[in-house]
């Protein structure tokens, strides 16, 4: 009996293990989900790939477009839910995964159900598409409950793989957050357009993307990640395996490729060389993760998780350098991966196949040709790939490296922050292996005009207030500028308010009632290299809420009371009005809070009249009152020589002329200013008269009495060699006269006598030379006075 359990127990262990080695079928799955228009409904496509020399995937075990189904699970993951179930998915697609038509006797051992002839090389790899609808609305799930999981599994993985997975369960999944945004929770993932390589060569550069290509145009980002057995659960990895590397490699010697294997983040480019080249095979499994992104309320929010978990043979193949991809123009040795453009505008370049395999001269020659490829991700959106030459001449003039040009003439509604992604592919003519290929992916930012919209708010009052918000948030300006009318209905731009850089400009206070314009500039950048352009908005602003208050200016030029009623225009505002009377240059303190304002106008002033509504509209006027102007003072000698020149001024004030009037001499010069010069007649007395006017009314006249003493024809010189310069003057001031005199003062005044500057200089007699540095003081007009004993003489100096 125990010899028999004995026996029993081998069979079952030798069957156990045969059939792990026949049913580990499972090398790889990718899934994608899309929305329907069906609220809460998703359509779920998940590929399965199958080693052809394992068992059959499931119940697809008929001919030829027989159809089979696989049944997909999925569950809530939010925190204190729990819900879950099933659904089925039915084939759609068996396909080849490494076909090389170039090759006719590189046909895998594949038969696609037996839609095929099989061919003799291995490895073979199928995919097979399973698609079906899923439930998740408001009738299955609450919506609260925004995370969702969709996950598959199958035993078991392939018995080939050396990296330590094999025999492992196959696990996939795909995560949907129902609650993506607010505006559009219905979020797809996305597609993969490209079929994994399956089949790498020992020593042969490897650049490779799974093209995926989002409908909804978030944004990616890629990764490698563990591939999994169960939820959470990581297969195993043999060291010095990982889930970041899958697979031997060697360190890059020169080239594209980064140091060692990787996967960019932004294009989902997979680059390394591989270092296995001996006999028989190396099997990995890889996985990459891809997250889609975007941008809810101000945040980078993940919205879906997507993932490709593929199982890789490294061979060893007869030597080959594999093709590169090349663009015109190009970054030097490297394509040009990342391209821009504005919107509205056409971009075209050419992508090539490079391969150096061209040894004509070999026995036997060699002479690969390479053949180009894309996903067509854009051609919905109207790019173009076409080839630069006649394909049905391809064989017998066509180029050996193949070239084509890719087109495209973006529309704003194409522009976005994000870049557009699409896949270029090209394969050698190399026989029988399938592994002198590459794929990249290739970047367009479309660069569109600044979307904004102007908003405006009436404060009532004819007060507004302005901002701009940004239709599209992720866009980023250069610079900003707001030009907004000051006078109403003047719509030149010619004399605006102007705010730099300001989302928010300060709140618009307009002064009469009217339409007042509008106009914000926004600069962005263009794309790399072309500097920035421009966008222009523009918006009207009707002031119809208005307090307008008349107030007139008034004249007294007999300094009698005045009485001032002001007439209020209330457009759209509500009495009763308060008032509140100020003298201008005083604001601080109130003068009347009365509807009329009483003025004993003793000199002309400046006064300032607030009016305010019952709904705290406020508006304010400042009005003049002319009155008689003070009785000037004129300062000069009184005492004067015959024939002499001397100069006379009175106290200025701003906005008021001066009239002169001369006995027994001339006026030299200064005509209405407050200052003058004289050339005295040869008499004993003279007589200076002046009277101010504001423009409204006189003054009383003033006058000075002049004593003119010493007639003579040279008596007008009150100094030998008498000499100031250079006048006008910088600063410096040269003095020279004669006299016997020992004490010689000199004093500078300003225009109204006020002295700034005096000294006393000791003289030993004769010439008297003097430098005064004047530089300290303000630009304008001085008197310069010297006294030498009973003589002196005024000369008026311009500093400039």
């Amino acid at each position: 009996m125990k010899n028999y359990l004995y026996s029993l127990l081998l069979v079952f262990a030798f069957w156990a293990t045969a059939f792990q080695s026949f049913a580990s079928h499972m090398v790889g799955s990718d899934m994608s989900y899309s929305c329907k228009s069906t609220p809460g409904i998703w359509h779920v496509k998940i590929a399965m790939y199958r080693d052809c020399s394992g068992i059959p995937l499931g119940n697809c075990s008929g001919g030829c477009s027989s159809g089979c189904s696989y049944t997909l699970s999925w569950a809530s993951i939010d925190t204190g839910y729990n819900y879950a179930g099933t659904f089925s998915c039915s084939l759609t697609s068996v396909s080849d995964v490494n076909p090389n038509p170039l090759c006719s006797n590189s046909k895998s051992t594949c038969t696609n159900m037996g839609c095929e002839t099989a061919g003799s090389f291995t490895p073979g790899i199928e995919k097979y598409v399973f698609e079906g609808n899923v439930n998740l609305g408001s009738s299955v799930l609450p919506s609260t409950c925004c995370n969702v999981r969709i996950y598959w599994q199958e035993c078991c993985r392939n018995a080939a793989i050396t990296t330590g997975a094999a025999g492992n369960n196959f696990y996939i999944e795909a995560l949907i957050n129902r609650c993506a945004a607010a505006n559009n929770p219905c979020n797809s993932s996305p597609e993969f357009s490209n079929d994994p390589f399956a089949i790498l060569c020992g020593g042969e550069a490897v650049t490779f993307n799974i093209g995926a290509i989002d409908p909804d145009h978030d944004s990616l980002s890629y990764a490698f990640a563990p591939a999994l057995q169960s939820l959470g659960t990581s297969v195993t990895y043999t060291p010095p395996y990982a889930y970041d590397v899958p697979m031997p490699f060697y360190p890059p010697k020169n080239g594209p490729f980064p140091l060692g294997i990787s996967c960019d983040a932004n294009t989902g480019d997979v680059m390394f060389t591989p270092s296995y080249g001996a006999g028989g095979q190396f099997v990995g499994v890889m996985a990459i993760e891809i997250k889609e992104w975007r941008n809810i309320n101000g945040m980078a929010t993940c919205i879906g998780i997507t993932r490709r978990d593929m199982q890789t043979w490294l061979i060893s193949c007869p030597p080959n350098y594999p093709p590169t991809i090349m663009t015109d123009p190009s970054n030097g040795l490297q394509p040009k991966i990342s391209w821009q453009v504005r919107a509205g505008n056409q971009i075209c370049f050419y992508v090539l196949g490079k391969d150096t395999d061209y040894l004509p001269y070999n026995t036997p020659s060699i002479s690969d040709t390479t053949y180009i490829s894309w996903n067509a991700s854009l051609a919905p959106k109207g790019a173009t790939f076409t080839p630069t030459y006649n394909p049905a001449n391809r064989k017998t003039s066509g180029p050996r490296e193949d070239k084509y040009q890719f087109c495209w003439h973006p529309t704003e509604a194409d522009a976005s922050t994000t870049p557009y992604y699409f896949t270029v592919s090209t394969k050698d003519s190399r026989c029988p292996y399938p592994a002198g290929q590459a794929t990249r992916a290739i970047s367009i930012l479309v660069i569109g005009n600044a979307d904004v919209t102007i908003s405006k708010t009436n404060l009532s009052c004819s007060g507004w207030s302005l901002s701009y918000i940004k239709n599209k948030p992720s866009q980023v300006f250069v610079s900003t500028a707001w030009n907004i009318s000051k006078i109403a209905n003047d719509f030149s731009l010619s004399n605006v308010n102007t705010y730099l850089n300001m989302q928010n400009p300060p709140i618009q206070n307009f002064a009469s009632r009217g339409k007042y314009l509008v106009q914000l500039l926004i600069n962005s950048a263009g794309p790399n290299g072309q500097g920035t352009f421009q966008n222009q908005f523009f918006d009207t602003l009707y002031v119809d809420t208005f307090l307008n208050i008349v107030v007139r200016d008034t004249t007294s030029c007999m300094a009698n009371p005045i009485t001032i009623r002001p007439i209020i225009n209330h457009y759209g505002t509500n009495p009763p009005y308060q008032y509140k009377w100020f003298d201008a240059s005083q604001s601080s303190t109130i003068l009347s809070i009365s509807d009329s304002f009483v003025v004993v106008p003793s000199a002309s002033k400046i006064f300032t009249l607030q009016v305010s509504d019952s709904l705290n509209c406020v508006n304010s006027k400042n009005f003049n009152v002319y009155g008689k102007p003070v009785t000037p003072v004129i300062s000069g000698n009184i005492s004067a020589k015959k024939n002499s020149i001397d100069y006379y001024w009175v106290n200025a004030i701003p906005f008021t002329n001066y009239y002169w009037t001369i006995t027994n001499g001339t006026q030299n010069s200064g005509g209405f200013s407050e200052s003058i010069s004289v050339k005295w007649d040869d008499q004993n007395s003279g007589l200076i008269v002046v009277q101010e006017s504001n423009l409204h009314c006189m003054s009383d006249t003033n006058f000075l009495a002049v004593n003119l003493t010493t007639n003579g024809i040279n008596e007008n010189k009150v100094f030998d060699k008498f000499s100031v310069f250079p006048n006008p003057t910088s600063g410096i001031l040269n003095i020279e006269f004669e006299t016997s005199e020992k004490n010689i003062q000199i004093e500078v005044m300003d225009m109204i006598g006020k002295s700034i500057l005096k000294n006393t200089t000791k003289h030993d007699g004769g010439l008297f030379q003097k430098t005064l540095n004047i530089s300290q003081l303000n630009e304008g007009f001085y008197f310069l006075k010297i006294t030498a004993g009973e003589k002196s003489i005024t000369v008026k100096v311009t500093l400039k």
